[in-house]
């Protein structure tokens, strides 16, 4: 990347560790949501989709130095971590869903509604705490058992 990331190449703890390397995605998502011309309609699923890509996906699989080191000594062969991102399923953002309509509905007298997620966005979203689900394979050697 020839951004502000640059400098950040994969090669050190410290970078990996540094979210400023997750700018350019940042950028690139908030360019996605600012199009004028509209080239993809700002659906639920499209807005999700794209963050996930350029923010969640690019932090987990973005640099495979850091997948396999850092990133895997830090989150993913933690167990208490793997653990908790596993339960996180899509059935579990499901849940949320659906405790998040009860909530806004008791809370504005049903004038708040938000959109259904559907399960590509359910599965979107549970893919973008855990590692494992982004990018196995970049993950499966360095993991330990739990």
């Amino acid at each position: 990347s020839s951004g502000i990331n640059a400098e950040y190449g994969g090669e050190t703890e410290d970078q990996c560790n540094n979210f400023r390397r997750l700018s350019d995605g940042i950028y690139e998502f908030i360019a996605f949501l600012s199009d004028e011309e509209g080239q993809e309609e700002l659906t639920l699923k499209n807005i999700v989709k794209m963050f996930y890509v350029k923010v969640p996906k690019n932090f987990w699989c973005g640099d495979s130095n850091c997948a396999a080191g850092y990133l895997s000594k830090n989150f993913n062969n933690n167990c208490c971590f793997r653990n908790a991102v596993e339960k996180f399923d899509a059935g579990m953002v499901g849940e949320f869903e659906k405790y998040l309509r009860s909530f806004l509905k008791a809370v504005s007298g049903g004038e708040i509604k938000i959109p259904a997620f559907g399960k590509a966005v359910r599965t979107k979203i549970s893919q973008s705490v855990n590692p494992n689900a982004a990018c196995k394979s970049k993950y499966y050697e360095a993991a330990q058992k739990c």
